[in-house]
């Protein structure tokens, strides 16, 4: 697990929604697919670093990987793209 957060387990999607609780991070969602997540850690909050399960695959031809997407909120984006920070580059996708 990559920060301290409360998880969101979607067993039928293999993907796990992380709500960070580090106060640095609290503004984001990381969302981690291709994991077979442990159903014990469901709404519970863990610690970072703390092993949540098994990296798994979507389809038998794929390799066995986590994709990890951090996501910036909405009103964060506005914030940036108004501020001189959204100046410096910043791509909103």
């Amino acid at each position: 697990m990559p920060v301290n957060g409360i998880l969101e387990i979607v067993s039928s999607e293999r993907k796990v929604v992380v709500k960070p609780t580090d106060p640095e991070f609290m503004v984001l969602e990381i969302v981690i697919e291709n994991i077979d997540a442990d159903s014990k850690y469901q709404g519970q909050k863990v610690d970072a670093g703390t092993k949540i399960g098994k990296t798994t695959t979507a389809r038998p031809c794929k390799s066995r990987t986590l994709d990890i997407k951090v996501i910036l909120p909405p009103f964060m984006i506005s914030f940036l793209l108004s501020t001189n920070i959204g100046a410096m580059g910043y791509n909103a996708y």
